[in-house]
């Protein structure tokens, strides 16, 4: 009896916490002036994030201390700060994902306008890097992420039912 109290505890426990989202990545080249799309999915666990493209043997996760990258069974860890950008990526993911408007903190500047979310960077580094961040969601449904990059890329993330 108390193993399977136990068991039923631990696959509760996996399904709050584990929470898989499929989506769908436009990125714009401004260089190239070209437009790519690919599908995956985000994976949030109770402490891991995980991000999955199709068709790919990559994956990529991240907690609270470490960023790694996993390729053809071959693991790379290594520590936040040395992959700011997948850093920066994942605590927006995240933030998004569980509405955290606080966990933007002081990497962001917030307006909240017409159902949308903008964040612009209010750190040197950061703006370097982002012009702007603007999201929209429905309920826990994200409709869109669109990352606009000072070099003119963009990167639009849009949640497929």
């Amino acid at each position: 009896m108390t193993i399977r109290f136990l068991s039923l505890l631990f696959m509760l426990a996996t399904f709050v916490y584990a929470q898989k989202i499929e989506f769908r990545e436009t990125k714009y080249i401004y260089t190239l002036d070209n437009e790519f799309s690919k599908k995956g999915n985000i994976e949030f666990k109770e402490e891991l994030i995980s991000l999955r493209y199709l068709n790919s043997q990559k994956t990529i996760s991240c907690d609270n201390e470490f960023i790694y990258i996993d390729d053809n069974n071959e693991t790379k860890k290594f520590p936040r700060d040395e992959k700011i950008e997948y850093s920066v990526f994942f605590s927006v993911i995240k933030a998004v994902y569980e509405d955290d408007m606080l966990a933007f903190g002081d990497n962001f500047n917030i307006l909240q306008k017409e159902g949308e979310t903008l964040l612009t960077p209010d750190n040197e580094y950061l703006s370097r890097i982002i012009e702007k961040i603007v999201f929209k969601k429905n309920g826990k449904k994200l409709n869109y992420l669109l990352i606009y990059f000072t070099n003119r890329d963009t990167i639009k993330i849009e949640q497929i039912d």
